[in-house]
């Protein structure tokens, strides 16, 4: 009966489409030059991956016993692991926006222009509490890199700093307590 049955379509779906039928690139992650080869160098492995398993499912096909056959059930649950790992690094590079290096944004409805930090922006903040000076580089979640001080703009931290300015005091609210800091440069 289940095959019978057509989902149906919510608005939200079909309005999230353009005229021309294609997703709108405004919803695609926002990458660095850098994540995007990184991304495109995943979707090779990925795709060379898919022949070796096809050649894993067929050595396994040829032992005939179907109703046993664990190394059979494992390839093709790491085939279908590979082929949808394959569709969303494709359909992420499709709709990605490569940032320029810079990656800051100008704020000219002022009388003077500011900087403000948007993704992909070198951003360095002093620690209110401790006088401790952090840099960080804000960008997408599929970038993200704490160690190499990359933070992800969905963190507490990223989506706090997102948008602001140099001299605007952040007070952030993470699991630990209440951070706060101040903006002191953006850029490189």
């Amino acid at each position: 009966l289940s095959t019978h049955l057509r989902a149906i379509r919510s608005r939200k779906t079909a309005g999230s489409r353009q005229a021309g039928g294609a997703l709108n690139a405004a919803n695609g992650p926002r990458l660095s030059e850098e994540g995007y080869n990184r991304l495109v160098a995943e979707l090779e492995g990925f795709r060379e991956e898919r022949v070796r398993v096809v050649e894993d499912i067929k050595r396994a096909m040829a032992d005939k016993d179907y109703r046993e056959n664990a190394p059979l059930d494992a390839a093709k649950e790491r085939q279908g692991f590979v082929e949808a790992k394959i569709r969303e690094l494709e359909s992420e590079l499709t709709n990605a926006q490569i940032l320029s290096k810079t990656g800051e944004e100008t704020d000219k409805s002022r009388e003077n222009v500011v900087l403000r930090a948007v993704v992909g922006s070198s951003i360095t903040v002093k620690d209110v509490d401790t006088k401790r000076i952090i840099n960080y580089t804000l960008v997408d979640k599929r970038e993200a890199d704490i160690a190499a001080g990359k933070i992800s703009t969905v963190s507490p931290v990223g989506q706090a700093l997102l948008d602001r300015a140099v001299g605007d005091e952040v007070e952030i609210i993470v699991p630990k307590g209440t951070m706060r800091y101040l903006v002191e440069k953006i850029g490189a």
